[in-house]
């Protein structure tokens, strides 16, 4: 046998389930791995979590400033609040930038693995979630699945979203990255 048969037979028997959902989850915490060690690489993630806590005192202040009745205090606070505003949008833009880097880098080879994957399964179910999800919400079947026996089989893309929202916060939360900032 020669290389592409070889390669070919290991990935038949990983589009079927149940190793066609493991492989997929499994494809998806390395391509999470790799996001999450290049942002720890690319990002001084100790400022980002000090511009991140600045920009939450300061909207705080921003929100006590507003519920304020007019008074000379408040017009005070306001003009303390507007001249911290600019470098308040600068560090937003930092931010921003910063988490913007690693997913730069990795966009085309992360749709390369994707869109590769998804002619590999096509439209077949890859895992099964083991209720009929398809009885209360209709319009998924033939969406992100279709009935299967035993319950309702999802498709290769809406496994990989749904695997990847859970494989992205856990990495993110065993490297100490806060899972909502990234940070």
């Amino acid at each position: 046998m020669d290389l592409f048969s070889d390669l070919y037979a290991a990935l038949s028997v990983l589009t079927r389930m149940p190793w066609s959902a493991l492989f997929v989850f499994t494809v998806n915490t390395v391509l999470s791995l790799l996001l999450t060690v290049a942002t720890l690489k690319l990002t001084d993630v100790e400022k980002m979590r000090g511009y991140i806590e600045e920009i939450k005192d300061w909207r705080e202040k921003q929100m006590r400033a507003m519920r304020m009745p007019d008074t000379p205090e408040r017009a005070e606070l306001m003009e303390e609040l507007m001249a911290e505003q600019p470098r308040i949008v600068r560090m937003n833009v930092e931010i921003a930038g910063s988490r913007c880097k690693p997913y730069l880098i990795f966009l085309i080879p992360f749709m390369v693995v994707f869109t590769l994957l998804a002619n590999i399964f096509g439209t077949t179910p890859v895992a099964i979630l083991p209720f009929n999800i398809h009885e209360v919400f209709w319009f998924f079947d033939g969406w992100i699945g279709t009935r299967v026996q035993g319950g309702f089989g999802l498709y290769y893309w809406s496994w990989y979203v749904l695997s990847g929202m859970s494989t992205g916060a856990l990495t993110r939360r065993a490297f100490g990255l806060d899972p909502a900032t990234g940070f």
